[in-house]
């Protein structure tokens, strides 16, 4: 069953709190940094920051549960959560690969575009967009929504994931609006303004 709004609320979420919320390459830099760093804090309704790049722990082996344990320890002071990001193949739980993985109780969570076709292209940043908006909301309580459309859906292959929506759902947006406190029609406007400033019509 889908949450309901009340059920969010009760579950007592995760709320920014006046602290900010960090993109974190690894492996060095990652296509359309400061985009998409710009498209969270809109998103998002808060401030997002997008840190130096860190190497990406070879003992992890590509584990993506392993790399939220990582990323965990290393969550700044002023920051409520922290989401790496990645151009490198992310496995989890048997599964061959993974788009990415989020855990509340560490704050963190982790995105690969290794598989988003040639960097720098449209494509690309329409798919990491969509991936960073995925993740990020886990970040702030929200389940995966069984209606399309909406960036809460799961996805287990390229094609699943290209045939979801850029946006939450209405229930879903109301869920950030009152955690985050943002005025959703200043948010659409912002996100009108910042998708004609962009290429990502494919």
């Amino acid at each position: 069953m889908p949450q309901t709004f009340e059920e969010y609320v009760a579950s007592s979420p995760v709320r920014p709190a006046g602290r900010r919320f960090v993109l974190q390459p690894l492996d060095g830099k990652i296509p359309f940094g400061e985009t998409l760093r710009e498209y969270a804090a809109i998103f998002f309704g808060v401030e997002t920051r997008l840190a130096a790049p860190l190497p990406m722990p070879l003992d992890t082996g590509g584990d993506s549960t392993l790399l939220l344990h990582h990323l965990a320890d290393r969550i700044p002071d002023d920051a409520f959560a922290v989401l790496g990001v990645t151009t490198v193949d992310l496995h989890a739980r048997r599964r061959a690969f993974v788009f990415g993985e989020s855990s509340l109780k560490d704050r963190a969570g982790i995105c690969s575009f290794r598989r988003f076709g040639t960097p720098g292209s449209a494509l690309f940043l329409k798919r990491a967009l969509r991936l960073v908006a995925h993740e990020g909301s886990h970040l702030r309580s929200l389940p995966h929504c069984p209606f399309p459309p909406c960036v809460l859906q799961p996805a287990r292959s390229l094609a699943e994931f290209d045939r979801h929506a850029l946006q939450p759902c209405p229930d879903d947006l109301k869920k950030l609006e009152w955690n985050a406190g943002f005025d959703r029609w200043d948010r659409r406007e912002r996100l009108r303004t910042f998708m004609k400033g962009i290429k990502t019509t494919v």
